[in-house]
């Protein structure tokens, strides 16, 4: 410990403890538990004055005494390191996780506005002022109806042509016939392959912000082609947050967790009644932890800055996570498991996430137990030569001594392993719940990639056809390579036909496998869905693919 010692109920404790340490009930209770026995050791102290102990009670009283602040200012200290790295975890996955999935809708984006219904909707319907645009419209709404049906983060999906008039889009409500929106020329200029914007969109006149992901619908995929109209995906942002909070969030602590934009202003919150959108937090970036007031109320606080994912880091938000100082330290428990205190001393000794100045404190303890053992079978040695009246006294003194050093020994095994269960074992069921939860959004997601997929009109008329070419095959193989490069998760991505043949990979070290017959039991499963809202998942398992 190198901070600066300050005197707190009895004990030396490091003055950056100071503000924390009585909302710390499990550290409070050791506290009361060792200074019980520190009265019991000045009694004893007195006592053995009375007699002829023989035992040094005054070093033996300043061993026990020093090893128990120690004790206390490293309890104290690891659970505010607990609490402040749970803090920054759960910022820095609160912004991870929401990149990581906008990672995506950029891909989502990038691809639909290549989709050949699009195009043509677009060719045939420059404005709404063509003879069939009341019939296609219909049809087109219902390819952008289906599309949220499988990708359902997004809210709408609007079409406008290039001069900003609304073509098509499948929110009832929204009855907006024109668009002046900037993000109309940032498409129509840009070089990158998406315009990602998170403001009020003027197409979507009900909400004060929204995230919206833009790109050009073009001809084709030729560099020059001529561009045919804008296509928006519109996220459901607040959706998303709330997920994300709802996993992380920690109701007995009362903490928030919030996201920040550039200039530090709430953009989501899992508490809107606690720290509401649109308020100006401090960001805590470069300390590992501040103290703040919001609200008339200080608060233990953190901000993290995205990671980004593959190159990309949105919009430049930030994690941000408060905790109210009072109940910060309220659900510090290495929860239900029945584990001896032994073994979790032994966890404690072999752990590289403790100092070695803390393993040796049990370690301490024992050495000065045995020495005091030491002690009193000398004193007792001692009383049995003596012809001193007061032997009976002595050595019930000599006795309770021993026991008073036992229960300081316990006491302090019993915090270090209680410790240990928090610290080690609180840690790994946090880690363990967190890595299921983005384990199972992950999946999801591709379960609606393969289904929209599914869907795309030249797959659909090659698959058609008794025999496919050369040249039909690599254009499948070029539309899964294009999807490929957008959706980086997948190591390849292949196309089979009604009999299970392989006709089409998205990439060249994949060719062997065209030809190729699939005998797996969820191909002939895949090839009997008849509801394009279904899909089919192989066991995890080792195959040739």
């Amino acid at each position: 410990m190198t901070e600066k010692l300050v005197a707190y109920k009895n004990f030396n404790i490091a003055s950056n403890l100071l503000p924390f340490i009585k909302y710390m009930e499990t550290v409070e209770d050791s506290r009361e538990k060792l200074d019980d026995l520190t009265k019991n050791w000045d009694s004893l102290s007195l006592l053995s004055q009375l007699g002829d102990a023989g035992v040094n009670m005054s070093r033996i009283k300043n061993n026990f005494s020093s090893l128990s602040s120690e004790l206390i200012n490293y309890l104290a200290s690891e659970i505010l390191k607990k609490t402040v790295d749970e803090m920054h975890s759960k910022a820095q996955v609160a912004v991870d996780i929401v990149i990581r999935n906008l990672f995506e809708r950029t891909a989502d984006i990038g691809f639909l506005a290549t989709d050949e219904k699009i195009r043509e909707f677009l060719l045939k319907n420059p404005t709404k002022y063509t003879e069939n645009y009341e019939n296609e419209l219909e049809s087109i709404k219902k390819h952008f109806v289906e599309y949220v049906e499988k990708y359902s983060v997004y809210f709408d999906i609007v079409l406008m042509n290039p001069n900003g008039d609304i073509l098509a889009n499948i929110d009832k409500k929204n009855l907006i016939l024109k668009s002046k929106d900037s993000i109309i020329k940032q498409v129509l200029t840009t070089s990158e392959e998406f315009v990602e914007t998170y403001k009020y969109h003027d197409f979507l006149p009900s909400y004060e912000q929204s995230l919206v992901y833009s790109f050009k619908v073009m001809q084709d995929n030729q560099p020059n082609s001529k561009v045919l109209g804008v296509l928006s995906l519109c996220f459901k942002f607040e959706d998303e947050m709330q997920a994300i909070f709802h996993n992380l969030k920690n109701e007995k602590t009362k903490e928030c967790i919030t996201l920040l934009d550039k200039s530090a202003n709430v953009i989501a919150t899992s508490d809107k009644y606690h720290i509401p959108k649109g308020a100006q937090l401090e960001k805590v970036l470069n300390d590992e932890y501040k103290v703040v007031t919001f609200g008339g109320r200080d608060y233990l606080s953190k901000s993290c800055k995205t990671n980004g994912y593959q190159g990309f880091f949105g919009l430049g938000w930030y994690g941000h996570v408060m905790v109210p100082i009072e109940h910060a330290f309220c659900d510090i428990d290495g929860g239900n498991f029945e584990i001896s205190e032994e073994l979790l001393l032994s966890i404690l000794q072999h752990s590289e996430q403790f100092p070695e100045e803390l393993k040796n404190i049990p370690i301490q303890a024992s050495d000065i137990q045995y020495n005091l053992n030491r002690a009193i079978w000398n004193g007792n040695v001692k009383q049995s030569n003596s012809k001193n009246n007061n032997k009976q006294f002595s050595r019930a003194l000599l006795q309770e001594i021993r026991n008073t050093g036992e229960k300081t020994k316990g006491t302090i095994g019993a915090s270090m392993a209680n410790l240990t269960k928090t610290m080690v074992l609180g840690d790994s069921q946090f880690l363990a719940d967190l890595i299921l939860d983005i384990m199972d959004r992950n999946l999801y997601e591709r379960a609606n990639d393969c289904r929209w997929w599914a869907l795309t009109s030249d797959f659909r008329k090659i698959l058609e056809n008794e025999q496919i070419s050369r040249d039909e095959r690599e254009k499948i193989s070029a539309i899964l390579a294009y999807i490929n490069d957008l959706y980086t998760v997948y190591t390849s991505l292949f196309v089979y036909d009604k009999n299970g043949v392989v006709i089409a990979v998205s990439k060249l070290s994949q060719n062997h496998l065209i030809g190729q017959k699939l005998s797996q039991e969820w191909v002939e499963k895949t090839l009997n869905i008849s509801d394009s809202s279904q899909y089919c998942v192989s066991e995890f398992e080792t195959t040739s693919l």
